[in-house]
Order: C-alpha cells, then structure tokens, then sequence
C-alpha cells in the first residue's frame, strides 16, 4: 500500500476511478429521462387522454413516479451547477439559474410531472462529459465531441422547442377554446412561455459556441481534442 502522504501530492487512482465520482452530475439520469420520455409519448396511442401533453392538462398526474422524481432530482444538480460557476464560469451559472428557477417552479406548483418530457435535453449531456475522459483515446474523445454537437442540435435545437410549442399549443386549445378540465391557473400559459423563450435561447446561444468551436477546429486553430467550451 502507498503511505498515506502519497495521496496528498496527487490522485494516485486510475484515471477511470478519478472520473467515475463526476458521473452522477451528468450521465445516470439519462436512461430513466428516456424511459419517461418514451412512455409519455407511446403509452397513449390507444387512449389520446393519456398521452402527453393532454395527460398532464388534464390533470392525470405522473404516469409513473419517476415523472414525477426527475425534476426535482435535476433541480438539484441545478444547486451544483451554481456551485461549480465559481470556478468553472458564467455559462454554469446561467445555466443552473435558469435550470432551478424552471424545476423549482414546476416542483413547488405540484406539477413536476409536465416538464419531465423536456428533460431529454440531458441526453446530449453524456458524449460532453466523455470529452474529460483522460483514460480514453484522442480518437474517442474527438467522436464524443462530434456525437454532442449532433445530439445538442437534434434535441436542444429541433426536438425539445417542437414538444413546448406542442405543449403550448395543446394548453391553448383545452384552457382557451374547448374550456375543458384543465388543472392550470389560467397564468401558467404565460409562465411557460417565459421559461421556454428564455430556455431555447440559451440552448441556442451555446449551440453558437458549438459552431464557432467546430470551425476553429476545422482552420487548425485549435487541436481537435480540445473539449473546453469556449
């Protein structure tokens, strides 16, 4: 065994076992997000009431107790991110303000459940934390760097903005025309507007990062490897 002293001068583990502790911030929730997600969109099929958005208008509730644990599990990691701006930047602040002001508000209204669809954004989350894998190959690093720029655009800039204006849509027309069953304050409306105008734009912001990223990568201004968002 190494002297303990050993251990106050650096990090003697493997580089896989120093990097594992950093998983839980990103990368564990993601298969039950997906698993949420896909039963929120095909549980319904046969039954339109239950599939989302117009389970939730409708004041069903969560389809599962993991609807309804999910976002209050992320606005937790929504604290770490503030935590973690002091030393790793503003763009960790936006993000976890943003992020705890939007689970906060759907947690503490009691309908977290309606926001659990657009969690899947996280998904693009797990190729970026593989780019600070220092066990793996340069190689690997670049493919998780290309697959995070695909995913972001996919879900953070095609998907996720397709099922909030599904959402807003579905709410329009139940609250404002059909007059049905709606479990809504008639201002909810204008609270998830707000959040979700902010939100894309912030999700559109750093996808411009992305871009800029790639072309400096493309011209040789900076070495293909390189994972800092900058």
């Amino acid at each position: 065994h190494l002297p303990h002293r050993a251990f106050r001068h650096g990090d003697h583990r493997h580089p896989l076992l120093r990097f594992l502790p950093r998983l839980p911030r990103r990368g564990l929730l993601e298969p039950s997000i997906c698993r949420c997600c896909l039963r929120s969109y095909t549980d319904g099929r046969t039954r339109p009431w239950e599939e989302e958005p117009m389970r939730s208008i409708r004041c069903e509730g969560p389809l599962t107790s993991l609807h309804r644990l999910l976002p209050a599990i992320t606005w937790g990691y929504a604290m770490v991110d503030i935590v973690d701006s002091f030393t790793l930047g503003n763009d960790f602040l936006m993000h976890g303000t943003m992020l705890g002001a939007v689970m906060g508000t759907v947690c503490e209204l009691g309908v977290p459940h309606t926001i659990t669809p657009m969690l899947i954004m996280e998904v693009s989350t797990i190729p970026l934390n593989l780019t600070g894998a220092t066990f793996l190959p340069q190689i690997a690093i670049l493919v998780a760097q290309l697959m995070f720029a695909v995913l972001f655009f996919i879900i953070r800039i095609l998907l996720v903005p397709l099922l909030w204006a599904r959402w807003v849509k579905t709410f329009y027309e139940e609250e404002a025309i059909e007059k049905d069953n709606v479990c809504f304050p008639h201002w909810f409306i204008y609270v998830v507007l707000v959040f979700g105008v902010l939100f894309h734009s912030l999700n559109f912001y750093w996808f411009r990062k992305v871009v800029r990223k790639i072309k400096r990568k493309l011209v040789g201004e900076e070495k293909m490897t390189d994972g800092k968002m900058e």
